[in-house]
């Protein structure tokens, strides 16, 4: 399963947090408005443009060398904060919903793909 959000993450710039943050809601019956999910994918973006990704090719790029370790746990603290922002910012409803479907289907992934990251929604 990490290796598909990893996969995502990586060739179609699938935010993990957010994805997972979906499949949770999903999981528990709930839903969000369209301005909280456009306030999330907002935060997602920002997060991931400014903060994340910069970090995470730095963190690459230093593979084998004495900074590895260091940019390794600045981006998962990183990710940490990410996660309460998201968090902070999510005003769930009662209902069912397809958030993380809608948004696997949002990066255009290919079904395939889709299938797997969606396959930890069934999961309890």
């Amino acid at each position: 399963m990490k290796d598909a959000f990893l996969d995502a993450q990586d060739r179609f710039g699938m935010d993990i947090n957010l994805a997972l943050l979906f499949l949770y809601l999903d999981q528990h019956n709930k839903h969000l408005t369209g301005d909280t999910i456009k306030e999330l994918y907002s935060l997602s973006h920002h997060w991931q443009s400014v903060h994340l990704a910069p970090l995470r090719q730095r963190r690459r790029s230093a593979q084998g060398t004495a900074d590895y370790d260091d940019l390794k746990a600045q981006e998962l603290r990183l990710e940490k904060q990410e996660q309460k922002a998201l968090v902070a910012a999510c005003k769930p409803c009662d209902g069912s919903g397809r958030l993380a479907a809608e948004y696997l289907k949002s990066l255009a992934l290919p079904q395939t793909l889709q299938a797997k990251l969606l396959k930890l929604k069934s999961q309890d």
